[in-house]
């Protein structure tokens, strides 16, 4: 819940730090906006909300990781780029857990051919599918996965740890406990 926490704080100064005619038009813009096919919020409930209810509303409609996405995509359209960029640097200050434990989760994540199926579409192409399958001991497949991670972005970072979470649900807890 660190994550969310974390993320629900970054969105709240972000969205406190906009004018009101920017907020406006963050609004606006939102509630034209199909993030990744998963719809736009409501225009009623987009209407009347004030800053903590429109985090809340970008929370509980995209999930938290997505929520960041969502914003910084919506600040871009609408030319707050000042802001987009401050908000993506803001979020790549905190590491993400599968960063801070990358040592543990390669000795000791067990069932990586499931997590990997799960992630396969979405985050896995089919080349890197097979190549990390290809791999004879689930370190060397972790090892593999995290190759191809420098390229992902919070949101990507976030399926694996929900992989990982559903999965390996006891070392996961252990871990976060640290």
């Amino acid at each position: 819940m660190e994550n969310q926490s974390r993320i629900s704080d970054l969105l709240q100064s972000a969205l406190d730090n906009l004018l009101q005619e920017d907020f406006k038009r963050f609004k606006d813009k939102l509630s034209h906006s199909d993030f990744e096919g998963k719809g736009t919020i409501p225009r009623g409930r987009l209407e009347n909300a004030d800053r903590t209810d429109m985090k809340n509303l970008l929370m509980a409609f995209y999930g938290a990781a997505a929520a960041v996405d969502v914003t910084i995509d919506v600040f871009t359209q609408i030319n707050l780029r000042d802001s987009a960029a401050k908000l993506r640097k803001e979020r790549e200050k905190g590491e993400h857990f599968v960063n801070r434990h990358r040592a543990d989760l390669i000795q000791r994540v067990c069932m990586v051919d499931s997590i990997i199926d799960m992630l396969y579409g979405t985050m896995l192409d089919e080349e890197q599918y097979q190549s990390i399958r290809a791999e004879k001991t689930n370190p060397d497949k972790m090892r593999k996965l995290y190759e191809f991670m420098p390229s992902w972005n919070w949101y990507c970072k976030e399926q694996l740890y929900q992989a990982l979470k559903a999965k390996n649900k006891f070392l996961i807890e252990e871990l976060e406990s640290k």
